[in-house]
């Protein structure tokens, strides 16, 4: 089972994001949440493009971080993935489309740019910035590798979402 939170707005544009958790014990989790969102700028604006992905990792994040969250016996997503995943967020670039967010058991979050069951590249991010990804094209042909995600958009990935997303 895979996580998939869509991109989403939850509040209109310049207003702040707040975390506010009853759990007992959850709000170490979501003040770092809120570090974590907050990290460019004291003000970032919830109507940033890019916001929309952000918000759907810190939901990926908060439904996947205790073992199990699955049913199963899935790894936690840990916070590593998270700030990963946000780095790579951060910097799709404004021409990219913008993904799906999901969890696989491994305990990464994933970006999923699709377009149809023959025509999809799935990116899974691991909790030391390493990107794995594999694509599959209506023509049949497929690309798939590893890239480091700690030093920005790697060009690659940009090529692929573009044939991906192509109509």
């Amino acid at each position: 089972m895979m996580f998939f939170a869509q991109p989403h707005f939850e509040a209109p544009p310049s207003t702040r994001i707040e975390f506010v958790d009853s759990t007992p014990g959850s709000g170490q989790d979501a003040n770092y949440l809120e570090r974590i969102f907050r990290q460019k700028d004291s003000t970032v604006p919830v109507a940033d493009r890019n916001s929309e992905v952000i918000n759907a990792l810190l939901d990926a994040y908060s439904s996947c971080r205790n073992r199990g969250w699955d049913g199963y016996d899935a790894e936690p997503v840990s916070r590593n993935s998270l700030e990963a995943a946000y780095r790579l967020a951060d910097r799709i670039p404004y021409h990219v489309s913008l993904p799906e967010i999901g969890a696989e058991p491994d305990g990464n979050l994933t970006m999923e740019w699709y377009t149809s069951p023959s025509q999809l590249l799935n990116l899974s991010i691991s909790s030391n910035g390493k990107l794995h990804y594999a694509a599959i094209f209506a023509d049949g042909s497929s690309h798939y590798g590893t890239e480091n995600g700690l030093s920005g958009f790697p060009f690659i990935l940009k090529v692929l979402i573009e044939k991906v997303m192509e109509r």
